[in-house]
């Protein structure tokens, strides 16, 4: 079920959208963008990405994924190099 809904999502957004359409689209972005930032810049620090875990609504995630951005994010890091 989860697999299902995985490569559901990953379909949904290999054309690129200019806006996601649901919140799980949005959950999907900001994780693997965190991640990506992280893998990025330090990879031992990988773990940080499980936080996402404890959040309990869409502002907290927000919350954790601006520190992810603030403390690993650089100018040369690209979005668009995913």
């Amino acid at each position: 079920m989860e697999d299902e809904k995985y490569n559901k999502i990953k379909t949904e957004l290999e054309g690129r959208p200019k806006q996601l359409i649901n919140l799980e689209q949005w959950l999907y972005v900001v994780i693997n963008t965190a991640k990506s930032i992280i893998d990025n810049t330090s990879k031992n620090d990988l773990d940080i990405v499980k936080k996402f875990a404890n959040c309990n609504n869409t502002s907290q995630i927000q919350y954790e994924f601006d520190i992810i951005q603030g403390k690993f994010g650089r100018e040369s890091f690209s979005i668009l190099s995913l």
